[in-house]
C-alpha cells in the first residue's frame, strides 16, 4: 500500500475513530461520575488524551453531550492534554 491508499483509507474511516473515541471517552466520564457521587462529591476533573485529529471534535461533542444533560461542563487545554471538569451542584453552592 502506498501513502496516498493509506491516506484515503484513513479518511474514509475518520467517521470510525471520532465515535469510537467518543463513546470511550463518554463512557470514562459517565464511570466517573458514578464513583463522585457515591463519594458525595459534586464534580469531576478528567483528563482525556485523544488523538489530535478528531480531538476538538469529540470534546466539542463531550460538551455538548453532558450539557444537554444538564451538567456544567468546562474543557482546559493544557500543553498535550485536555481536562474536562463536569459540575452537577446546583448554582446556589
Amino acid at each position: 500500500m502506498n501513502a496516498a491508499e493509506a491516506r484515503k483509507i484513513t479518511y474514509e474511516n475518520g467517521s470510525m475513530l471520532f465515535e469510537s473515541n467518543f463513546k470511550r471517552t463518554v463512557t470514562f466520564i459517565d464511570s466517573s461520575i458514578r464513583t463522585a457521587t457515591r463519594m458525595g462529591n459534586f464534580s469531576v476533573k478528567q483528563a482525556v488524551n485523544l488523538p489530535s485529529i478528531v480531538e476538538n471534535e469529540v470534546l466539542e461533542k463531550v460538551t455538548t453531550h453532558f450539557q444537554e444533560l444538564g451538567y456544567k461542563v468546562e474543557v482546559y487545554d493544557f500543553f498535550l492534554i485536555k481536562e474536562v471538569q463536569i459540575s452537577w451542584a446546583d448554582e446556589e453552592m
